[in-house]
């Protein structure tokens, strides 16, 4: 006799996914009385979820990422400390700048 099972209901595949989610699964939101792990630069900070994963919110614009934000090359404008990602090549003699 054939028993078919389906391995997205063992708990070795549920444990997987827990430790590590898909790209597709959205970062939690901050609770107002949760406390970052660390401040960053640019409005992020890091926090941790219940389970322990890591994830980067910039409390300025509202996004939250489970990767870790990228370095800001050029912060003397405004768009850059409001945590946006802004223009790169502001004040570059590039032909890419505004």
């Amino acid at each position: 006799m054939l028993v078919r099972v389906s391995i997205a209901s063992l708990p070795q595949v549920e444990s997987c996914r827990l430790r590590f989610p898909l790209s597709s699964i959205s970062p939690p939101t901050v609770l107002a009385e949760q406390e970052p792990v660390r401040e960053l630069l640019g409005g992020w900070a890091e926090y941790l979820t219940a389970d322990g994963r890591t994830f980067y919110h910039n409390s300025r614009s509202g996004e939250s990422s489970w990767k870790p934000p990228r370095r800001r090359y050029n912060t003397d404008n405004e768009d850059s400390r409001d945590g946006s990602s802004g223009n790169i090549y502001s004040g570059s003699s590039s032909p890419l700048a505004k």
